[in-house]
């Protein structure tokens, strides 16, 4: 914090112009530091039409699809690989978007990361101590059995364990992707006690998810908003409220 507030007083310092020349080294790197994510430098329109890949139909011809440009990834970052049961469920993922990739063009390692950050909006995961900001909602998975719905209607809640980027070669083109590992929370029956469909909070299960599937590997594009997860008893027995936020976005 101390450095903090040292060089926010040193961005706004005015020096006098025979000084300028000496203290030209720090200024400059004050400036370098300071620098915005490259979201900010995007045209407004293309990060709207990012942005908007969360919500409207999941059209594979989209090319944004395939691009991460203005993403920032962040720290820790290690190298990890798939076991089997991971690299089955990522491939059928990649056939959303790759038809016909063969399981063998799948890299078994891939670069993971714990957060993630677009526009302004910064998504962590149980990967860091970003943990807080893990909890997202997404229309993404199917109901039951770990499949992916891409006619989803609903948002559904679930947690970020970490984040997954590799680069695929198919068809004699590269195109980079960047998934978030989620565990999706278990419906329960009495998920909408505070009112009708579309009233918050919804109620789900506190500490039951879906199990391993497709779904579990969503595109960093398809995340909707964050939540606030509230732990409560509703007849006896604990729950999740969830309480999703509305997204900060800055271009």
């Amino acid at each position: 914090m101390r450095k903090f507030v040292r060089d926010q007083s040193l961005r706004d310092f005015q020096f006098p112009d025979e000084f300028q020349p000496h203290f030209k080294d720090i200024t400059d790197h004050l400036s370098h530091t300071d620098r915005k994510p490259d979201t900010l430098l995007m045209d407004n329109k293309l990060c709207l039409d990012i942005l908007k890949l969360s919500e409207c139909r999941v059209d594979i011809t989209n090319e944004l699809w395939f691009s991460l440009n203005g993403y920032d990834f962040g720290s820790p970052h290690v190298i990890d690989s798939f076991d089997n049961d991971e690299l089955h469920y990522i491939h059928e993922v990649y056939k959303i978007f790759l038809p016909d990739i063969p399981l063998s063009s799948i890299p078994l390692m891939y670069d993971k990361y714990a957060s993630v950050a677009f526009a302004g909006e910064r998504y962590g995961s149980c990967f860091s101590r970003l943990n807080r900001v893990a909890y997202v909602v997404a229309k993404w998975a199917g109901r039951y059995d770990g499949s992916v719905d891409l006619e989803a209607l609903n948002h559904r809640p679930g947690m970020i364990e970490y984040f997954i980027r590799q680069c695929i070669s198919y068809r004699g083109n590269l195109y980079p992707f960047c998934f978030a590992y989620v565990r999706w929370f278990q419906y329960h029956p009495e998920q909408f006690h505070c009112g009708n469909d579309g009233v918050t909070p919804e109620i789900w299960c506190a500490n039951l998810f879906e199990s391993l599937g497709a779904s579990s590997f969503i595109p960093v594009q398809r995340l909707a908003k964050k939540f606030v997860a509230g732990y409560e008893k509703v007849k006896d027995e604990k729950v999740l409220f969830v309480m999703p936020l509305e997204e900060r976005v800055l271009i």
